[in-house]
């Protein structure tokens, strides 16, 4: 069973397919303390949530692997290429 940390503005369905548990955190910044606490598999991260943005954190996500060696897989997304996105509906 792989874990994923999840930082994103979307309602995820539960449980998730493959056996994957999850946690989430509420901003980059919990993100950040939440990967310091725990392993994960793979980081899912909204570019556009509040405080610290999706690519602050993966750039700290980044700055830490150079100091362990490891190397953790973070995948952004956003919403902002939608169709609407653009006026804010």
């Amino acid at each position: 069973m792989g874990k994923l940390c999840l930082s994103v503005s979307i309602t995820v369905p539960s449980p998730i397919p493959g056996g994957y548990s999850i946690t989430m955190a509420g901003d980059g910044q919990e993100a950040l303390k939440v990967l310091e606490e725990q392993t994960f598999d793979l980081v899912l991260r909204d570019v556009q949530m509040p405080g610290m943005d999706g690519f602050e954190t993966a750039a700290a996500i980044r700055e830490g692997e150079k100091k362990t060696g490891t190397h953790l897989p973070v995948i952004a997304m956003t919403a902002s290429a939608m169709k609407g996105a653009a006026s804010g509906v």
